[in-house]
């Protein structure tokens, strides 16, 4: 795998770490502003249908078209499309439910020859899954040179993990970094995990707070023990809290409920890939 773009350029978090005041310093600074930028909205944007945010909880992707939606809204298509004798349809390009894994997969790959990110992505984690190391990463690739957030974060995790990978912390954090910045909350989430462990409390707070902001709590846990500990103000800590709760309340609604509560729909119609991103929609 080609990984000059990354080794070329070192990430925020490690050229703060290393500066040496030899010039670096502008050029930190500047990194750093567009890092810790709060993003307008999360990388996953709102459902077309609905308009409420979407969250790695409540995805639900057409192969065919690589629509993404909430899963409230193809609940509620689903129940008000149920009675009839065709085949339900995708509700963008209305072409029937694949009747197999292997043709969803051929849909995906048509939409990855297209450049779509998200096939690009879910191709990825498919081969993965499977231990196909290769395709997974040369998916991941395409879908990252595209600047999809997703692909950067898969990319990230297993850079720094080495699983399927040589392990590389630099390019590992180089991705999480493209990540974060495309507003992917919990690629921000392990960047400030990352700052924790070398004791960089603002920078990683800094990571939390806006990791919150779009529904990770994992991010208002590391905030509960910065303000047991004294790193953040009560002041901070609260609108930490009012934030995460204000995008969880925004990005609930009855349909979704009922989605997620309806196990019969989700096992006959959705195939969820543990550990990864989304539903996938057949």
């Amino acid at each position: 795998m080609n990984t000059a773009a990354f080794q070329r350029s070192p990430s925020v978090a490690s050229s703060n770490a290393n500066d040496n005041g030899n010039g670096n310093e502008d050029n930190t600074l500047e990194e750093a502003a567009i890092l810790f930028t709060q993003p307008v909205e999360s990388h996953l944007g709102d459902c077309p249908v609905c308009f409420l945010p979407l969250n790695r909880r409540n995805l639900v992707m057409h192969t065919c078209c690589c629509k993404t939606i909430c899963n409230g809204c193809a609940y509620s298509y689903y129940k008000s499309n149920s009675n009839t004798a065709q085949p339900i349809s995708c509700l963008f390009c209305r072409i029937p439910p694949c009747k197999s894994e292997e043709e969803a997969k051929q849909q995906l790959k048509m939409r990855a020859n297209s450049k779509d990110p998200v096939a690009m992505n879910t191709l990825g984690a498919l081969h993965f899954l499977k231990n196909e190391y290769d395709d997974a990463f040369r998916y991941w690739k395409q879908g990252a040179e595209v600047g999809d957030a997703e692909s950067h974060f898969n990319m990230g995790v297993r850079y720094r993990s080495g699983d399927g990978i040589e392990k590389d912390e630099e390019i590992g954090l180089r991705h999480l970094e493209k990540a974060a910045i495309a507003g992917h909350p919990h690629a921000r989430s392990l960047l400030g995990c990352y700052e924790d462990d070398n004791h960089r409390y603002e920078r990683a707070s800094k990571h939390f707070f806006i990791a919150a902001s779009f529904g990770c709590c994992q991010s208002v846990l590391m905030l509960t023990y910065y303000y047991q500990d004294g790193y953040i103000s009560e002041d901070e800590y609260a609108g930490s809290l009012r934030a995460y709760q204000a995008f969880e309340d925004a990005s609930t609604s009855k349909d979704r409920k009922e989605a997620e509560d309806d196990l019969e729909w989700k096992e006959r119609y959705l195939t969820y890939n543990e550990g990864e991103t989304s539903y996938v929609y057949y």
